[in-house]
C-alpha cells in the first residue's frame, strides 16, 4: 500500500513540475512577445516618420492672367534621395453650395473639377502650353521642378485644390488664386491618412 501511495505522490510531483515548467515557459514567451511588440511598434513609428520627412511638397508660387486663361506656377520639392515621376495633376474649384451644413457632412460635393492643362518645365518664361513630346524629360524630379498650369477663366478669390499624383505618393495643395504676389505662409497644416 505504501508503495502505491509513494508512486502516486512521485507521479503527482512530476506532473506538477511539468505543469509549473510549462507555466513558466508561457510567461517567458508572453514577456518576449511583449518586448517584440514594443520593438516592432517603435520601428514602425520610426519608418513612418522617416517617410513623412521625405515626402514631396507642392507649393503655389504665382498666378497671372493671360488673355482668357489663368497661368499658375507651382513648384514640386522632392527631399527624398529617390527621384520621382510626375503622373498627373488635377485642378478643382470649391463648390459654392446653398446648403453648407449638408456640404460639411459630405452629402453635397465640395469640389468641382476644372478644365486645365499642365506641363513641367525648366523655362519659367515660356507660358505657351507644352506637350509630352516636348517636356517628357522634365517629368522626372530629382530635387525641384516647376509646373505650369493653365486654367480657363479669370482670376477670382475662390479656393482651388491642385492634386498631384506621382509614382510615389499623392499630394494636394488648397490655395486661393489671385493676381497679387504671393507672400510666405504664416501657418502650415498637413493631414496624413490614418495608418
Amino acid at each position: 500500500m505504501w508503495s502505491i501511495f509513494k508512486d502516486f505522490i512521485e507521479n503527482q510531483f512530476i506532473s506538477s513540475s511539468i505543469g509549473f515548467g510549462g507555466f513558466i515557459m508561457a510567461l517567458l514567451s508572453l514577456f518576449i512577445h511583449y518586448k517584440n511588440r514594443t520593438t516592432n511598434k517603435k520601428t514602425y513609428y520610426l519608418n513612418r516618420d522617416n517617410n513623412r520627412k521625405s515626402s514631396i511638397e507642392l507649393l503655389h508660387i504665382s498666378a497671372t492672367q493671360v488673355e482668357s486663361s489663368i497661368i499658375n506656377k507651382l513648384v514640386v520639392f522632392n527631399p527624398s534621395s529617390n527621384g520621382l515621376i510626375l503622373q498627373s495633376l488635377q485642378v478643382f474649384k470649391e463648390y459654392k453650395s446653398n446648403f453648407p451644413i449638408l456640404q460639411e457632412y459630405g452629402l453635397i460635393k465640395k469640389w468641382d473639377k476644372v478644365k486645365s492643362t499642365w506641363w513641367p518645365t525648366t523655362d519659367e518664361s515660356n507660358l505657351e502650353p507644352r506637350f509630352v513630346e516636348d517636356e517628357f524629360r522634365n517629368l522626372f524630379v530629382k530635387d525641384i521642378r516647376l509646373i505650369v498650369v493653365s486654367i480657363d477663366g479669370y482670376i477670382d478669390r475662390d479656393l482651388y485644390k491642385f492634386h498631384l499624383k506621382t509614382g510615389h505618393e499623392e499630394i494636394s495643395r488648397i490655395t486661393t488664386i489671385n493676381g497679387f504676389q504671393t507672400q510666405f505662409a504664416h501657418d502650415f497644416y498637413r493631414k496624413y491618412k490614418k495608418d
